[in-house]
């Protein structure tokens, strides 16, 4: 990716720092975006790829959105959104933000989340590859049809339900 006035160009993972909230960076086709340098987004990553910075910041305002990779741990305070695929989330995530599942679509949390994720559909994946990691976190929206994937976890005893918790 590049950026430039028609005569002289530089390439964008080399100078974007902040996506503003009016923001967007749209990555097509598997396109990756990988950067040392620290990025902050205020407005909206289309990902279909792997995402990479220095440190990452999805602030209030801001999303990411689609499918592929997000290899750094980060603070989330805006939407992290699963949609057309699986997005994987390599790393923890913290902060005051959500996360959403969206229609045939999987949410993929590597080491674990601070945070609450919700079903948009009744063929959502929720994919916890650490359960322990997503501990005392809210699962909403769940429907017939969703499916919360506990990697290498047996099931011991038969599941109870209690209004909306499940033990």
């Amino acid at each position: 990716l590049e950026t430039g006035n028609g005569s002289t160009f530089t390439v964008l993972e080399n100078s974007l720092t902040t996506i503003s909230s009016t923001g967007v960076l749209t990555l097509n086709n598997g396109r990756g975006y990988v950067t040392g340098l620290s990025l902050t987004d205020n407005g909206k990553i289309n990902l279909t790829g792997v995402l990479q910075a220095g440190t990452l910041t999805v602030g209030s305002t801001g999303s990411i959105v689609g499918t592929g990779t997000v290899k750094n741990a980060f603070v989330n305070s805006g939407t992290v959104e699963a949609l057309g695929g699986k997005l994987d989330l390599a790393k923890k995530v913290t902060g005051t933000g959500k996360m959403e599942i969206g229609a045939n679509s999987t949410l993929e949390l590597a080491i674990g989340a601070a945070q609450s994720a919700n079903f948009l559909s009744s063929t959502g994946t929720l994919q916890l590859d650490k359960p322990a990691g997503f501990e005392n976190q809210l699962i909403g929206g769940l429907q017939v049809g969703d499916t919360i994937d506990l990697v290498n976890t047996s099931v011991t005893a038969q599941p109870v339900v209690n209004g909306s918790t499940l033990t």
